[in-house]
């Protein structure tokens, strides 16, 4: 049987603070000039420029729907033939995978918190005793 997993209060308390700091870097405005901007940069000819454009698009730095409409100019850079563009671009991916997954985490634990602090809950937990 697969053992539980139990979230240390130290991850915890990591993935609230890495989460709040993404959260204040997204409210910072972003506008279409950037993703244009951002766009030219990514299908420049010096490959520092690439990387630094490509480097900026993430998910913890601006709003999902921003990322969502530049992530596919990113993902086209995974195949670039400099290795920094090509690692650059891949680093969002993780980024991205990363910042959903904390997002989900801290979601589910909320919500199991709320759960937990429901009357009907503890009802339910004290009526079931195991032998």
């Amino acid at each position: 049987m697969a053992k539980k997993q139990v979230m240390t209060p130290s991850h915890r308390a990591y993935m609230e603070c890495f989460l709040t700091c993404v959260e204040e870097r997204r409210s910072r405005p972003f506008c279409p000039a950037d993703e244009e901007r951002l766009l030219a940069e990514m299908q420049s000819e010096d490959e520092v420029t690439r990387a630094n454009a490509v480097r900026q698009i993430c998910s913890c730095r601006m709003p999902w729907d921003v990322f969502f409409r530049l992530r596919k100019a990113a993902k086209r850079l995974q195949h670039d033939p400099s290795p920094l563009v090509r690692a650059n671009a891949l680093h969002v991916e993780e980024d991205a995978r990363m910042v959903a997954g904390f997002e989900a985490q801290m979601e589910r634990i909320q919500e199991y918190e709320e759960e937990a602090a429901s009357p009907s809950y503890k009802r339910q937990k004290k009526g079931k005793r195991r032998k």
